[in-house]
């Protein structure tokens, strides 16, 4: 398999793709306002304590919502290690120091736990674990008893706890994994004395910038290239490389050419069909798509599909198609949670079984841990997967008005866009001024960012709202000045 890491980046956003086989596999989005707070480490009150919920609601600096902290994941604070009701282990008012898992979802604060991991480049350091584990892609045996013995190594070191080896580890020698051990139990030392000296919630350790961040969790051994756009974002990430991933600094290019590099690689289409809720099926049929907040249905169609022999073997045809394409969006838009999937009803349990377990090969490439758990008593396919942040397409477009058949970006996801486009626009016609129709939301939010709009385009565009435009369909062109222009 084949992969490429595509970066861009606006004053306020950075985006990421991943290309997989010369598709898109994974879509990342960071804006300012919106930082992920998945990895951050606070010390957190405990505001109540919920027996009949065995959850702990707990304040956190930073944000509105409280922190969910279930039972299950306050096992730092239980010594043997047993399942314990949260109440006896957990009280109001007290100090914790935990780690957030679970970005805030529309009502919903952040998840948490106690459990706290400490990422590197080579290892994640598990101070409440005693036992080590190999990524699954590190996969030739030599390789992996070579790192096995390393990770005795790095306990053995750190005296505490325990690693999972990354990816990234395959290249790396055994002293430099020892060097990184050592740094995260420091790291994880000087945490620990923080957090014991505080007497208010606090923020002990923030994530990586957004961009540093995707280069650590997605520039991996075999990626055949990391491409940027623009010279500002290739220094940044150039740094960042030097001080990490060395070893990778001969794949990182500049993208070249006036049209952006995500429109130039087809990821823009791709973003876009994140707002369908309908795809169409390669042989016909189709499904459909529809994230909730609690959680997403997707239903497959046959449409007027017929040319199989039996409706029987017309419904496991299209099952299969269907497969591959659910798992590609589940990951694609990100989706968490509880996943209901409404596969054309099957009567033989060989045809049911080859479904579950196509599904599940296609979905075996996804970072984020999914289970596909079985048929339910009504004959929908469940499945489970790890919740980070919100859904892509509510990201772009908010919570969906339900009679609409597609998705409407935000006037601060068009806002964005526009951004994107005056960038290629001044690059085509430098000193040209650009004038830019929008409607009269995304001409706040673009009027609130003065600095970002000189920077992008050189001369301050022209702004004119239009009431009567779509919110996601701005206009930019250059402006003709009148002849009674001063």
């Amino acid at each position: 398999m084949t992969r490429a890491l595509l970066i861009d980046a606006v004053p306020g956003e950075v985006r990421a793709a991943l290309i997989e086989d010369g598709e898109v596999a994974e879509i990342h989005i960071d804006r300012e306002g919106h930082e992920s707070l998945v990895g951050n480490i606070y010390v957190g009150r405990v505001a109540a304590v919920e027996p009949s919920l065995q959850a702990a609601f707990v304040t956190l600096p930073g944000t509105s919502l409280p922190g969910f902290l279930s039972a299950k994941h306050v096992g730092a604070l239980v010594e043997d290690g047993d399942a314990r009701r949260i109440e006896r282990v957990v009280h109001q008012g007290e100090l914790l120091l935990v780690e957030a898992t679970r970005d805030p979802v529309g009502d919903k604060g952040p998840g948490l736990t106690t459990l706290v991991t400490l990422p590197g480049r080579l290892l994640v350091y598990h101070p409440f674990r005693r036992d080590n584990v190999l990524s699954g892609a590190i996969r030739e045996e030599a390789q992996r008893a070579r790192l096995e013995d390393a990770a005795r190594q790095a306990a053995d070191a750190v005296g505490d706890g325990g690693f999972v080896i990354r990816t990234a580890a395959q290249s790396a020698a055994i002293a430099d994994i020892l060097d990184e051990a050592r740094a995260l139990r420091d790291r994880w030392l000087g945490l620990k004395a923080r957090a014991a000296a505080a007497d208010t919630p606090a923020c002990l350790q923030t994530d990586l910038p957004p961009a540093a961040r995707i280069l650590r969790d997605l520039a991996r051994p075999g990626l055949s290239a990391i491409t940027v756009d623009g010279r500002a974002l290739h220094a940044e990430a150039r740094a960042h490389l030097q001080r990490g991933q060395p070893e990778l600094l001969p794949l990182l290019e500049v993208h070249a050419g006036h049209t952006p590099l995500f429109e130039a690689a087809g990821i823009e289409a791709a973003i876009d069909s994140l707002l369908e809720t309908r795809l169409d099926l390669d042989g016909g049929g189709w499904i459909t798509v529809e994230t909730g907040e609690a959680l997403t249905v997707i239903d497959v169609n046959s449409g007027d599909g017929t040319a199989e022999s039996s409706r029987e073997q017309t419904a496991f045809t299209t099952n299969l198609r269907a497969a591959p394409l659910i798992a590609r969006q589940i990951r694609l838009r990100d989706i968490g949670g509880m996943i209901l999937i409404d596969f054309i009803h099957m009567e033989s349990p060989k045809h049911r079984d080859r479904v579950l377990d196509t599904l599940r090969e296609a979905l075996a490439g996804d970072r984020s841990p999914a289970s596909v758990l079985g048929w339910s008593r009504m004959g929908l396919c469940e499945v489970s997967r790890r919740r980070g942040r919100e859904a892509l397409p509510d990201f772009l477009a908010g919570r969906r008005d339900i009679a609409a058949q597609r998705r409407r970006r935000t006037a601060e996801s068009t806002g964005y866009d526009v951004l994107r486009r005056l960038r290629a626009e001044a690059a085509a016609s430098p000193g040209a001024r650009l004038a830019v129709t929008a409607h009269p939301a995304v001409i706040a939010w673009l009027e609130a960012r003065p600095e970002a709009l000189s920077d992008i385009a050189g001369k301050p565009p022209l702004l004119t709202a239009d009431g009567r435009r779509p919110l996601d369909r701005p206009e930019i062109q250059p402006h003709i000045r009148a002849q009674t222009d001063e």
